[in-house]
């Protein structure tokens, strides 16, 4: 389960960047790409009993799951890939590039004194 070890880092990144050890975290905002395989329910989880007697405890997780996007460069053509088929839809070219899909970002966190 590797929602448990990205658990663990989220909440080590704001421990580390906590403005005053006495402030409560809120929220904490993440983007996570669908290529990374997190289930944010899972994630969710683990985060909270990570956080259990922190700053953190009560935070929220706010999850923005960023779609796989590319660009076909023989084509010259953006699209989303919701299966598991890496091929231009346009012209079938194997030669993509991915352009989203791939973060993993803890964006930013709130916190009330």
């Amino acid at each position: 389960m590797h929602e448990l070890t990205l658990a663990e880092n989220i909440h080590k990144i704001i421990q580390q960047n906590l403005p005053d050890p006495q402030v409560t975290v809120s929220k904490i905002h993440i983007k996570i790409g669908k290529l990374r395989g997190v289930v944010p329910d899972s994630l969710k989880f683990c985060f909270q009993i990570v956080a259990q007697d922190t700053q953190a405890a009560q935070a929220i997780l706010d999850i923005e799951e960023v779609p796989v996007k590319a660009y076909c460069p023989n084509c010259q053509v953006n699209f989303t890939i919701d299966a598991p088929c890496f091929l231009c839809p346009n012209c079938s070219s194997e030669k993509i590039r991915l352009i989203s899909g791939q973060e993993l970002l803890v964006e930013s966190f709130e916190v009330e004194e």
